[in-house]
């Protein structure tokens, strides 16, 4: 393990602790909903990945890594009620809302914190655009594929865009990992170019279907 990966590991494991510890309970057993180690890992991994074949900033690379983590989390446990099929909305529906509001506050506070927060509205606007595509979405006037696009895709090149990668072929590089992501998670075949990503030394991880269940999970598997 290099020094940067490392040093990158050790980042994610001190605010990931932070983030996500609560008060006499465990985020993720709050939650009726299936965490992946792949999920905390795509996103900083990314990140680094691109700043380091760009030669961009490192220490920004890692906060707009957990950035977009945080923000793709929060997105997904607000977009898992819209399966929620059961009748008592304050038990199953309201509760994990305010789980994802609490992920949107931490999106603030980390950017606030550091040096990046003059891109927070950058990220806010996303969040802006994908929650009206969910809404459109359950109302029947947008389909899944359009949501995925924005919930992976859009999401990745938003992030490498405000890290500074400019380059078209990274760009593309970029879609093909965001596209292999979402396949992974979804259990999905996908073309022989995306399995060899996602076979590649730096995206191994996504073969990986561990689940995380608490926060002890996450530390020790990262």
């Amino acid at each position: 393990m290099t020094n940067n990966e490392q040093a990158q590991r050790a980042y994610l494991k001190e605010n990931y602790l932070e983030i996500f510890k609560l008060k006499n309970n465990d985020f993720f057993g709050l939650l009726a909903i299936d965490f992946y180690l792949k999920e905390f890992l795509f996103f900083p991994r990314l990140m680094n990945l691109l700043a380091s074949r760009n030669n961009l900033n490192d220490s920004k690379a890692r906060n707009l890594g957990i950035v977009s983590t945080l923000v793709y989390l929060s997105a997904k446990i607000h977009y898992s009620v819209k399966d929620n099929k059961k009748t008592t909305f304050a038990a199953d529906m309201q509760f994990p809302i305010l789980l994802g509001d609490l992920l949107y506050g931490k999106v603030i506070e980390v950017l606030l914190s550091g040096e990046n927060s003059d891109c927070l509205n950058d990220y806010l606007h996303y969040l802006q655009e994908l929650n009206a595509a969910v809404v459109d979405h359950l109302n029947g006037e947008v389909n899944e594929e359009v949501l995925a696009e924005l919930r992976y895709v859009k999401l990745a090149l938003l992030s490498a865009d405000l890290l500074g990668v400019k380059d078209e072929e990274e760009l593309e590089w970029v879609k093909n990992s965001a596209k292999a992501f979402a396949a992974g998670l979804k259990k999905e075949n996908i073309s022989s170019a995306l399995e060899q990503l996602k076979a590649d030394g730096d995206f191994a991880f996504l073969a990986n279907d561990l689940k995380i269940t608490s926060l002890e999970d996450l530390e020790r598997s990262i």
